[in-house]
C-alpha cells in the first residue's frame, strides 16, 4: 500500500490543479508551484524578498534564456558577454536573435576561473568596435568546465556589472552537481543580497532547471526564471512571450517535487534517505552506501558487499567510455 505522505502529496496536487494535469495550465505556471519556488529561493539564500510576482515557470533553462535574450537584443549592436568554453545554447540564441557575441575566455590554467583582466579587456575592445554589451552570462557551476565560483568571485562579477551597467544572467542549473568535498554553491541572489548599494541593485536574471542536478531527466522539461531588481513593467514585457506558448504540466509538477521534496519524519523515510544518498554519494556523505549511475540508472548498495567492488569497477569503465 502507498504511504500516507505519498497519498497526501497526490491529494495536494489534485486540490491545487484546476481541471486535470492534461489540461492547459496558466501561462506563468501553476500559482502553488510559483509559491514553492519563491520559498525555495528564500530558504536557499537566506532572504525574504523572493515572491511570485517575479517568477516565471518555464519548460527548462533554454526556454528561460531565450525569454531574456529576446528582450535585450535589438540588433547587431547589442552585445551579450558569454564564457568560452560554454555549451552552445547562448551562442546559438544570440545568432538567432541577430545580436553580437562578446566572448570572454575562462582561465584554464586557473581551473577555469574568471580573469577580470580578461573581462575588462574584452568589454573595452567591443565597446570600441561600436558594440554595446548589455548583459553578462555566468554559468555557475560551469558547463562544460565544472568550475565553482567563490563568494569573492561572485562579488567581483557583480561589481564589474554595476560599473559597466550590465545585467547579469546567472545560469545556476547545476547547483546540485557539487562533487568536491567541502565545496559549497553560492547563488548570485544570495551574494548580492549581502552587498551594499549600488551592487545590490544590479539587474539579475536567475535560471534553474530540473534537468541536471536531481535525476537528469532532461526530457521532462521544467524550470524557472526569476527576475531580481527588474522594473515591474519591464518584467511584464519580458515574460509576455510566454503568453504565446504553453507549459508542460508534468514538468511543473516535477519542478514542485524538486524545490519542495519529500521530507524525513514521515512514512517514506527510507526512500527519502536513498534519494538524498544518491545525490550526495560523491561527497562521501554516506560512508556505508554507494550510489552509482550507469547510463542514467542509479543503484544503491552497501559498500561492504561484493557487488560494491563490481559496481565501482563498472562505473569507472563507463566514465572512461
Amino acid at each position: 500500500p502507498l504511504h500516507k505522505d505519498i497519498k497526501e502529496r497526490a491529494l495536494y496536487y489534485v486540490n491545487n490543479i484546476e481541471g486535470n494535469i492534461g489540461a492547459y495550465s496558466p501561462k506563468r505556471g501553476y500559482a502553488f508551484v510559483q509559491q514553492q519556488v519563491a520559498e525555495f529561493i528564500n530558504k536557499r539564500d537566506g532572504v525574504k524578498d523572493s515572491n511570485t510576482d517575479f517568477i516565471q515557470l518555464t519548460s527548462g533553462s533554454s526556454d528561460a534564456a531565450f525569454i531574456v535574450l529576446n528582450a535585450l537584443i535589438r540588433d547587431r549592436k547589442d552585445g551579450i558577454m558569454i564564457p568560452i568554453p560554454q555549451y552552445p545554447l547562448y551562442s546559438s540564441l544570440i545568432e538567432l536573435l541577430r545580436g553580437s557575441q562578446v566572448p570572454y575566455y575562462l582561465d584554464e590554467d586557473n581551473k577555469w576561473q574568471i580573469s577580470f583582466e580578461e573581462l575588462e579587456k574584452v568589454h573595452a575592445n567591443y565597446k570600441a568596435q561600436g558594440i554595446n554589451p548589455r548583459l553578462i552570462v555566468i554559468i555557475n557551476p560551469g558547463n562544460p568546465t565544472g568550475q565553482l565560483f567563490s563568494k569573492d568571485t561572485i562579488e567581483q562579477i557583480i561589481k564589474f556589472s554595476a560599473k559597466n551597467k550590465l545585467a547579469i544572467l546567472a545560469d545556476e542549473v547545476y547547483q546540485q552537481n557539487i562533487y568536491k568535498v567541502g565545496a559549497k554553491f553560492h547563488s548570485f541572489r544570495e551574494v548580492m543580497s549581502k552587498m551594499p548599494e549600488p551592487y545590490n541593485k544590479v539587474e539579475l536574471f536567475s535560471l534553474y532547471s530540473i534537468s541536471k542536478g536531481y535525476m537528469g531527466d532532461c526530457g521532462i522539461r521544467g524550470g524557472y526564471l526569476e527576475g531580481h531588481n527588474i522594473d515591474k513593467q519591464a518584467w511584464r514585457e519580458i515574460t509576455k512571450l510566454k503568453d504565446v506558448f504553453n507549459l508542460p504540466t508534468v514538468g511543473e509538477i516535477s519542478l514542485d517535487l524538486t524545490v519542495n521534496p519529500p521530507q524525513k519524519g514521515r512514512e517514506s523515510d527510507e526512500t527519502v534517505e536513498q534519494f538524498e544518498t544518491c545525490l550526495l554519494y560523491t561527497s562521501d556523505a554516506a560512508d556505508d552506501l554507494l550510489c552509482v549511475d550507469l547510463g542514467g540508472r542509479r543503484i544503491i548498495k552497501k559498500k561492504n558487499s561484493q557487488l560494491f567492488r563490481t559496481l565501482r569497477h563498472l562505473t569507472v569503465l563507463y566514465q572512461q567510455h
